[in-house]
């Protein structure tokens, strides 16, 4: 791209500080966005903001979260040979490691990756999903440059059960119930699932390896657990506690052999709000979360040792918000998080031998604020935090929003702020690669966002640029922080309401930039196009999406390779026999198209399974 954001980003603040009307925006939507904090509402954040309810994931019928996030403007998702395979999600150009993940308000996810495996996280567990872009180091700290994904388990209380069960390609089956009861003051909801999907084979080997393809079904198989209970102590004080469990089976070829995969999520969360008065909230928050992963379990060479990556991590957080007026609010808050591997066991590549990481405990402490202000047309929203961590040091970042309603129907923003991401276990101490004075990666964010809303018609217009400084670079023994990196680009979403459809279009345009050797950064889609349309005609409703991708480069054999550019088109429909009795289907990739959008290191392409269907059938009484 040949502007300078930041120099549009200067020009707009000064052009939207000499605009004089003043103006109320249009309130259609005022859901509250919690990730958000200070009560803003979805209509109302300066940020950009998707959020995913219960009818839209019910109404996706999508297999995983990473699916779900894949339809929304500046999210791509890559996996590595379809349901439960290791997968990764980029927020505007930026891989998992800046990305950070919370479920029901603690954060989740591998200390030895620095990733969250966001098809650990079972769709039917999922009462709402909130994404967050932008950085936010200044409230969640470490790992927040592109942005937060929350994901909230489901609540009890309508007194529903349902009973679903789903069949589909590749031998897929699935069970699922659920059981809610409550009223206003207390609620309970229990949930079991099981999926069991023969598979396909996810990794062609070329002919030219040195391993006879294999050409066999690759399974996966998947048990969940989910309880969240919620009681009112009294007039001011609730508390809820949520439980999800996850264990996942996998099968995989690695290009030189097939081996299983075992993992297994655990996440206790115990959530306690005060309402102390009219204006006067605190909460607090006790989490447990347990991320552990058996690998390299081979079923050609058994004597291949086991690795076990695993995580635990021990949540305390306490935050009070304070209502000044309809437009002035401040959140403070602290929190700490302890981070223990002492359960993982590697091998070290250079000897093939198990080996235990020399450090394998950090805690970290952070302190944060945040004001949300408003004076007629104008909203200003600004945070700070300090993060003290026993590893890597202390670090500090801010944001600052400021936005303007120009009338009853668009309203413009723009925002500056700084985020980190801290080393990993696997880059400060992996056998034969960590180094253990890494710094950590730091980055500044700039973005000019216009929104307008005109009932039926809606559309959003969002630049954005961000600059990584300290980069970690494994091209070298030990790691080391060498690079400089710059991703910029833009998205279009509109939404329109035409003869009763519901029509969307997503434009996404990016470019990727390692500064130190001007090539391009592997794994970023540059242009992505996403088409939807959806109509409800009362006891049937359909929906289609066509998704297409161009210029994306991957990394395998240590080089960039560009993959072929794609589109695929996929139909839902839910049809309710009864009020108590629904038919669910779908079929992904219609047309079965054959396309690529990973390749295995020794450059063999990851299989996409081609077209796949599914039928459910759900009975709630």
């Amino acid at each position: 791209m040949n502007y300078s954001l930041k120099s549009v980003l200067v020009k707009s603040s000064i052009a939207i500080a000499c605009l004089g009307a003043s103006s109320t925006y249009a309130q259609e939507i005022d859901e509250i966005v919690v990730t958000a904090k200070g009560n803003q509402t979805l209509d109302e954040s300066l940020f950009t903001t998707h959020l995913f309810t219960k009818a839209d994931i019910q109404a996706a019928q999508v297999e995983d979260v990473p699916e779900l996030l894949d339809r929304v403007a500046g999210i791509s998702v890559t996996d590595s040979g379809g349901r439960g395979s290791n997968t990764s999600v980029f927020i505007r150009g930026a891989a998992n490691d800046a990305i950070i993940v919370l479920v029901d308000g603690i954060r989740v996810g591998s200390a030895t990756s620095g990733s969250a495996s966001l098809n650990s996280y079972p769709i039917e567990a999922i009462e709402r999903i909130e994404v967050i872009k932008g950085p936010f180091s200044s409230i969640y700290g470490s790992d927040a440059a592109a942005g937060v994904i929350q994901i909230f388990t489901k609540k009890g209380g309508d007194n529903n059960k349902s009973f679903t069960t789903s069949f589909g390609s590749n031998d897929l089956q699935e069970y699922s119930g659920s059981f809610n009861a409550g009223n206003e003051k207390h609620s309970l909801h229990v949930s079991l699932s099981h999926e069991n999907l023969n598979g396909f084979d996810r990794v062609i080997t070329p002919t030219t390896s040195f391993q006879t393809p294999e050409n066999d079904n690759d399974s996966f198989t998947e048990n969940v657990i989910a309880i969240n209970g919620k009681t009112t102590v009294n007039d001011n004080i609730t508390a809820s506690l949520s439980v999800l469990y996850s264990d996942t089976n996998l099968e995989l070829d690695t290009g030189t052999d097939q081996t299983e995969s075992d993992d297994e999520n655990l996440n206790i969360v115990l959530n306690v709000e005060n309402q102390i008065n009219d204006r006067l909230v605190w909460r607090n928050i006790l989490g447990f979360n347990k991320n552990e992963s058996i690998g390299n379990e081979s079923e050609l060479n058994t004597t291949d040792e086991d690795s076990v990556f695993s995580t635990e991590r021990e949540t305390l957080s306490s935050e009070i918000n304070y209502i000044f007026n309809a437009k002035n609010n401040i959140t403070l808050g602290a929190d700490y998080y302890r981070e223990d591997i002492s359960d993982s066991v590697t091998l070290n590549f250079f000897t093939s031998l198990p080996e235990l990481f020399p450090d394998n405990a950090r805690d970290n402490k952070g302190y944060y604020a945040q004001l949300v202000t408003g004076y007629e047309a104008f909203k200003l929203v600004a945070s700070v935090r300090r993060d003290e961590n026993s590893d890597y040091g202390n670090d500090t970042n801010y944001s600052i929003a400021l936005g303007y309603e120009l009338n009853d129907n668009i309203r413009f923003s723009v925002s500056n702020g700084t985020s980190f991401n801290a080393p990993t276990f696997n880059d400060l101490f992996f056998p034969g690669f960590g180094n253990p004075a890494l710094l950590p990666e730091e980055s500044e964010s700039y973005e000019f966002n216009i929104v307008g809303d005109y009932n039926n018609f809606n559309w959003s217009v969002s630049l954005y640029q961000t600059d990584f400084d300290n980069l970690i670079s494994f091209a070298t023994f030990p790691t080391s922080n060498i690079g400089l990196a710059r991703i910029e680009g833009y998205e279009i979403s509109v939404n329109a309401k035409i003869l009763n459809w519901d029509l969307g279009i997503d434009i996404d345009v990016l470019s990727s930039e390692d500064l130190a050797t001007g090539e391009r950064l592997p794994n970023r889609v540059e242009e992505t196009l996403n088409l939807s349309a959806s109509r409800d005609f009362g006891d049937i409703d359909f929906s289609f999406n066509l998704k297409f991708e161009h210029d994306r480069f991957e990394n395998s054999n240590l080089q960039l390779n560009r993959l072929p550019s794609y589109a695929v088109f996929d139909i839902r429909a839910n049809y309710s026999i009864t009020d108590n009795f629904t038919v669910s289907a779908k079929v992904d990739n219609l047309f079965d198209k054959d396309f690529v959008i990973d390749n295995n290191f020794d450059g063999s392409p990851f299989n996409t399974g081609g077209r796949l269907a599914k039928v459910s059938l759900k009975y709630a009484f």
